[in-house]
């Protein structure tokens, strides 16, 4: 086996783009869970179009149930196979 030895800069290199791509994670979880958190009821078809309701499709202590790690999102999860 051979020894490698990485320079301290390119360590705070690494580093720094480690942080950045765990922000960018963060940021699109927020945003996702934005949007499902905003999801509207379907109402009816008119016009051969989807009208939504203005009543959300989960509560805000239904959303925080299924963020909330100790519980696990009520065993819950996505499927993303079809």
């Amino acid at each position: 086996m051979e020894v490698r030895r990485i320079s301290q800069q390119n360590i705070n290199t690494l580093n720094k783009w480690a942080q950045g791509a765990i922000v960018r994670r963060k940021f699109t979880k927020i945003i996702v869970t934005n949007q499902i958190a905003n999801l509207k009821y379907p109402d009816c078809y008119m016009d051969e179009k989807l009208k939504m309701s203005n009543e959300r499709l989960f509560t805000d202590e239904e959303v925080q149930d299924m963020l909330d790690p100790q519980r696990g999102g009520k065993g819950l999860f996505w499927n993303n196979l079809y």
